[in-house]
């Protein structure tokens, strides 16, 4: 697993842990630009500083996260390394069950379906550091919902 030994070889473990837990042996020591404590990201919850798309990885990886130690690689790794390491971070919380962190009983099946990308969208560094090129289910304004009447009528 290519993204498993480049996470080991950048040394990711120090600060988010062998398990990504953000537990690793530098993670108690971190301090943020204004010398704050700051806790790396627990990549098993699912919840990213950056965003929780692969793309959104990518990008953290690539320009690193201001204000945090989160360095960028762009310099020091290639895309497709940057790109493994970014959809092994993901794996740690797929198909975890967001409120327990548990894994998610699934059939085969529905896990290879799950599994099944759309032909290499996410093979290029352009789809993740490129806002206007969305993809095509992002593309389109999402429909508007009422849900209720507040005390003067107007929708909430």
């Amino acid at each position: 697993m290519k993204g498993k030994e480049l996470y080991a070889q950048a040394k990711c473990w120090q600060c988010h842990g062998n398990e990504g837990k953000g537990d690793g042996p530098s993670a108690e020591e971190l301090k943020d630009d204004l010398g704050f404590r700051i806790r790396p990201a627990d990549f098993t919850k699912g919840q990213f500083k950056g965003g929780g798309d692969v793309r959104d990885i990518f990008r953290a990886m690539t320009t690193g996260l201001d204000g945090t130690p989160m360095p960028s690689f762009a310099d020091s790794m290639k895309e497709d390394e940057r790109w493994a390491i970014s959809y092994y971070v993901i794996a740690f919380s797929a198909f975890n069950d967001p409120l327990t962190g548990e894994k998610l009983k699934l059939p085969a099946a529905t896990r290879a379906a799950l599994n099944q990308g759309d032909g290499g969208a996410f093979s290029s560094s352009r789809l993740a550091l490129d806002p206007q090129d969305m993809p095509a289910v992002a593309a389109g304004p999402k429909d508007l919902v009422r849900f209720s009447k507040g005390l003067m009528g107007e929708g909430r």
